[in-house]
């Protein structure tokens, strides 16, 4: 009798056991929790990075006046690199991101003319002395917004980005005593898209594609760079940049035109709070 007894009290303590559903173990379950993990909201982060841009400039340059001749900043001996600052603020707010961005560029280069030309109302004939002076700046304000998120086997994002850019022109020639000089200021509307790889904790890759158009210009930006966070507040980037820019003002003998692009290398620092 005891036996039986035995008996039917495991039984009935196995019951609720077998009752509870089990937990899924499957991978199309575990899938799912990643990718809905992925695409969470997420804290809010800022990024603040300081780069040093070794850019290039290039392209051809038209001045207002009588002489109408393109002059390209190579055979002005203008084209050299020069390292540029380069600063960036990411807030990130999954979905959302704000990002504030610019720089400025600045050379000053002298050369001795081997061609005719006239520019403005500056009569160039070899063996002239030529000085170039080419300043331009960008500004960029961008809203960004995830469409897609997967967690594996990278953790990969992709967002929309729409925004406003600001470029700031200020060129001229000397020779002797003769100097032609114009200056222009362009508003762009700009959209483009970001797409960020993080391959590891500590190392993501980011592409960055904008292209803008207003009223006196028209831009194409590309840039791509790795950030390494030695530390979780430690940002250290290594990249590239182009950027295509075609600035006008005026027309006929007062048109200038700037018809150019920006490239390089850059590298620089960051803290993420």
């Amino acid at each position: 009798m005891s036996s039986r007894l035995a008996a039917v009290s495991l039984l009935l303590l196995a019951v609720p056991a077998f009752a509870q559903p089990a937990a899924s173990t499957t991978p199309a379950a575990a899938t799912a929790a990643d990718d809905s993990a992925a695409i969470a909201p997420s804290a809010l982060k800022l990024d603040v990075n300081m780069r040093a841009w070794y850019v290039a400039p290039s392209g051809d340059l038209q001045f207002p006046g009588a002489g109408r001749d393109e002059l390209t900043l190579e055979s002005l001996n203008a084209d050299s690199p020069r390292l540029a600052p380069y600063g960036q603020a990411v807030l990130t707010s999954d979905p959302w991101m704000v990002s504030l961005s610019g720089f400025g560029f600045s050379s000053e280069r002298s050369a001795t003319s081997t061609f005719t030309a006239s520019v403005g109302p500056l009569a160039i004939a070899p063996g002239d002395r030529l000085t170039t002076s080419l300043e331009f700046q960008s500004a960029q304000a961008l809203l960004g917004y995830r469409l897609f998120a997967q967690s594996a086997p990278d953790w990969l994002r992709l967002r929309a980005l729409a925004g406003l850019t600001v470029h700031s022109i200020d060129a001229s020639i000397a020779s002797g005593a003769v100097t032609v000089q114009a200056d222009q200021l362009a508003l762009e509307v700009t959209g483009g898209a970001m797409v960020s790889v993080n391959f590891i904790p500590e190392l993501d890759a980011d592409l960055w594609l904008t292209a803008g158009g207003g009223a006196d210009s028209l831009s194409f930006d590309l840039a791509t760079a790795f950030t390494y966070r030695p530390l979780p507040w430690l940002n250290i980037h290594a990249g590239y940049r182009f950027m295509a820019v075609n600035i006008e003002d005026g027309s006929g003998t007062q048109r200038f035109r700037w018809d150019g692009s920006l490239a390089g290398l850059f590298f620089g620092l960051g803290v993420r709070f």
